[in-house]
């Protein structure tokens, strides 16, 4: 079709422009529709998302919350261990409340069928290692360490270092 308008209103070069617009627009089109049904699909998930997490966190992902959040990043360690309770639950991930004042995401492995063992349930407290920190999101990513038990009376450390030990044991 552009071809063919192009043929006609500027002969063989013109030709030649309308099957490469063509071609390109016929490889664009699918692509953007595919995109926009993405967007429509995730979209009102986020947002049902950004309410539900809300009455925990706050306007988690606010331009006035960006400094906090660049606090946390170097104050928490990847690799260090985070607990807190079970805040929000969905097919892509539990949501934990570690008590840093942002969202916690702990991935959910195979969790309607039971294959990686019981998943936590809304209330639970639990233990987890940060695994990263999901900037887009602003969500500490964790991969969970263990269901949370009586430490004995210890208060968790929240992913801070523990304070350096004088003489060698």
């Amino acid at each position: 079709m552009c071809g063919k308008w192009g043929y006609a209103q500027f002969g063989w070069i013109g030709l030649a422009g309308g099957v490469f617009i063509g071609i390109a627009a016929g490889l664009t089109a699918p692509i953007a529709a595919t995109a926009l049904a993405f967007f429509v699909g995730i979209w009102p998930q986020r947002m049902q998302q950004h309410r539900d997490l809300r009455q925990f966190f706050g306007r988690y992902w606010a331009r006035s919350r960006a400094s906090e959040w660049q606090t946390l990043m170097t104050r928490l360690s990847v690799g260090g261990t985070v607990s807190g309770e079970v805040v929000a639950s969905y097919y892509y991930g539990i949501f934990v409340d570690t008590g840093h004042g942002f969202p916690a995401r702990l991935a959910v492995l195979n969790s309607k069928s039971g294959i990686d063992g019981p998943q936590p349930a809304l209330g639970d407290v639990v233990s987890a290692s940060v695994r990263e920190f999901d900037a887009w999101e602003r969500f500490i990513e964790l991969t969970q360490v263990s269901p949370k038990s009586d430490s004995g009376g210890q208060p968790p450390n929240h992913g801070m270092q523990p304070p350096p030990v004088s003489g060698r044991g």
